[in-house]
């Protein structure tokens, strides 16, 4: 998925199960130079943002987005763009 600059890599699982929930790891990508550079989104900010902007449903310790999977696309590509949802990529990954 990419918005303006912004490029969200969708990271699942190959293997298809009927008895498993498919789980998606949202991770920001961008080139570097030379380099691809990637940051995993901050779980707890997007919970927080799913929270109050979809359905979701409590999974012991995790939140279930239970939004169809184009309400998901749309809300992880608008969301995923804010700076608040991984931190400053500027300065990850970098070696100091």
């Amino acid at each position: 998925m990419v918005v303006d600059d912004f490029k969200l890599l969708d990271v699942v699982s190959a293997n298809e199960d009927p008895f498993q929930i498919a789980v998606h790891t949202p991770v920001r990508i961008w080139t570097d130079g030379g380099a691809l550079r990637m940051a995993f989104l901050d779980s707890d900010w997007i919970e927080e943002q799913a929270g109050r902007l979809l359905p979701t449903a409590p999974m012991k310790d995790r939140t279930l987005i239970t939004a169809p999977g184009e309400d998901a696309g749309v809300f992880l590509a608008k969301i995923g763009a804010d700076p608040q949802a991984h931190g400053d990529p500027d300065s990850l990954h970098r070696p100091q």
